[in-house]
Formats: structure tokens, C-alpha cells, sequence
């Protein structure tokens, strides 16, 4: 196992969410594909992947669906996916503007596409999280949301379960370090942990949520 498909693994494990096996699920912003060794190794699921451009592993390529398509105008019918799942994708959007009603499109899509009763989770990087904002927001760039910005992005979704966990991508030699996520999600508050987490349910007879 590479050591993505590793941190996505544990990553998904923090989640916890039961996704029953041989479900169909639609990957919004696969890029390499690391949470599909989750998604099909361990839970066996039906997975089409979709991103702007292919930049699955080699390894994947030959073996699982892709889409090339924006999130902003799926080009896919309403009411298709059992799951539909954004990891560390949505302030990728626009990451020009940051517009809220770009953020808020997108999942507007995602909901769209997911059928009666199926879920959409979607998880993202906590600009303040005391590891994170140094590495992934100063030095990459990367320009995670508030923990009180992502809340705000679902108010007009009714089933939502939020999470706030930590999680980290060690290198190997580092592993040890996985301590400080048992401690930090003891001691911090949710606005600064390191991932936020949004798990949406859609009501059997939705069609679109109130946006």
C-alpha cells in the first residue's frame, strides 16, 4: 500500500462511516486516486471517479470508471449515486475568487446526482489547525476554510452530521506521531482540528436541497 492510499485509509477511518458494499459512488475531485483503495479494496464499492483532468496512478488507469468533467455542471443525470464523496476538493473550486456561490454550487451538484436516500460527505483541511496552516496554507497555498465558513456552506441542506477529527500524512519515520492526533482531538476544540467534516443526508423525496 502506498503511503497516501495509507493516510486516506486512516483518514476514512476517523470519518467512520458505514458505506454498504457493492453501492455506487461518485469520487468528486479524484485526482491520483489514493482514497480508492478505501473505496473498493476495503468497502467494495461501484466507483466512478471524476476530476477536470486524468491524473490517476498509472496502476488505476485500466481499472476503474473516470469522468472528465467539472463539478460546477455535472454531466450527469439527477438521482444516480447511492454516495457521492469530496475529499480535500471543494477549496479547489475556485481557488481564483473563493466564491461562496461557487462553493455552494458545487454541492448543490454533488446533491443533485445523489439518489433518494443516499449520502454526500464531504471533508475538508481546517485553515487554523496549528500543524496545517504553516505547511498546507503559508508554504502550498492551499486555502482551506474556517471551521465557521464550512458549517455555513450547508445551511440550507436539513440532514447534516457534522465531524471534526485530526489526521495527518506522516512520512513513515514519523509514524510515531500518531499519538498526537489521539491527544490534540482530546485537548482541541473543533475549530481548529485538522479536518471538517460534513455528512449529508438526502431525504427520500428531495430533489435539490433549499440553496
Amino acid at each position: 500500500m502506498r503511503s497516501d492510499e495509507d493516510f486516506k485509509c486512516s483518514l476514512w477511518a476517523k470519518v467512520g462511516f458505514a458505506f454498504e458494499e457493492r453501492s455506487k459512488l461518485l469520487n468528486v475531485g479524484c485526482g491520483g486516486g489514493a482514497d480508492l483503495f478505501f473505496f473498493i479494496e476495503k468497502m467494495n464499492l461501484d466507483v466512478v471517479n471524476l476530476d477536470i483532468e486524468m491524473n490517476l496512478h498509472p496502476d488505476l488507469i485500466a481499472t476503474t470508471e473516470f469522468l472528465s468533467a467539472s463539478v460546477l455542471d455535472l454531466p450527469i443525470e439527477d438521482d444516480v449515486f447511492d454516495y457521492v464523496v469530496m475529499s480535500d476538493v471543494l477549496h479547489h473550486v475556485d481557488e481564483t475568487s473563493q466564491l461562496r456561490s461557487n462553493h455552494v454550487k458545487a454541492l448543490s451538484e454533488c446533491y443533485r446526482v445523489l439518489r433518494p436516500g443516499g449520502v454526500m460527505i464531504v471533508l475538508e483541511g481546517n485553515r487554523y489547525n496549528p500543524i496545517s496552516y504553516f505547511h498546507m496554507v503559508k508554504h502550498l497555498g492551499h486555502n482551506h476554510f474556517t471551521f465557521k465558513y464550512f458549517k455555513k456552506l450547508f445551511d440550507g441542506f436539513e440532514n447534516v452530521e457534522f465531524k471534526s477529527f485530526e489526521a495527518h500524512h506522516y512520512p513513515w519515520l514519523l509514524g510515531v506521531f500518531r499519538i498526537y492526533e489521539v491527544i490534540m482531538e482530546q485537548l482541541m476544540p473543533d475549530r481548529i482540528k485538522s479536518y471538517n467534516c460534513a455528512i449529508v443526508s438526502k431525504n427520500g423525496n428531495d430533489s435539490e436541497a433549499s440553496l
